[in-house]
């Protein structure tokens, strides 16, 4: 029953130190966002409508005719100056864009190699962003993880070309069988915080 809880325990610190992870680079994500997007105000002004005019004017000649004549200017035109006023027209208000989804963090992992035996080394190379943050953990075939085994990275970052590479000495205890290891990665795309993550296995035996 105690050995029970110990693996319990370690099962549970491993997922602890991942979800922590995970929740640290959403809040990279959401940092970068707030602080690269903004919300245009909504705006708008009618333009002053213009009340259309008439005039009639009446002459008498001297020839004792009557004559007539009577003019009317078109709605939306001014009878100073001879010039038209514009027309009335309203500008539509503009509605805030949205802010799309952050995009997706370029990145290439592989492993060294796909078979290792009980006390020989593994190794780890991940490309992606120049000064991305990096983190990794290796799960074996009985639950516990890389803090056990080996295979666990915290803290780590890309140099100023996007490269970071580890390599750990797996204990000569670890269980044969399929190990999985989790990548994750933080950095900034466009301006913009976006994260990624991959998941690779090797095969842990006695004989490769």
């Amino acid at each position: 029953m105690l050995r029970s809880l110990v693996d319990r325990g370690s099962r549970r610190a491993a997922l602890s130190a991942w979800s922590r992870f995970v929740v640290s680079t959403v809040a990279v994500v959401v940092a970068g966002t707030s602080c690269s997007s903004g919300h245009p105000k909504a705006s708008g002004q009618p333009s002053p409508s213009v009340t259309p005019t008439a005039s009639a004017s009446a002459t008498t000649t001297s020839s004792a005719q009557p004559s007539a004549t009577t003019s009317a200017q078109p709605s939306g035109s001014a009878s100073s100056g001879g010039t038209s006023a514009p027309s009335a027209t309203a500008s539509a208000s503009r509605s805030a864009t949205p802010s799309s989804s952050p995009p997706p963090l370029p990145m290439t992992v592989t492993l060294a190699h796909s078979c290792v035996q009980p006390g020989h080394t593994q190794s780890l190379h991940v490309h992606t962003v120049p000064k991305a943050a990096v983190i990794y953990d290796s799960f074996y075939a009985d639950g516990h993880d890389g803090a056990i085994y080996g295979g666990r990275g915290t803290g780590g970052q890309a140099d100023a070309s996007g490269n970071y590479d580890a390599t750990w000495t797996i204990l000569p205890t670890a269980p044969l069988g399929t190990v999985r290891v989790d990548v994750g990665a933080a950095g900034r795309v466009g301006g913009r915080g976006a994260t990624g993550s991959r998941e690779l296995t090797f095969v842990l035996k006695t004989v490769c």
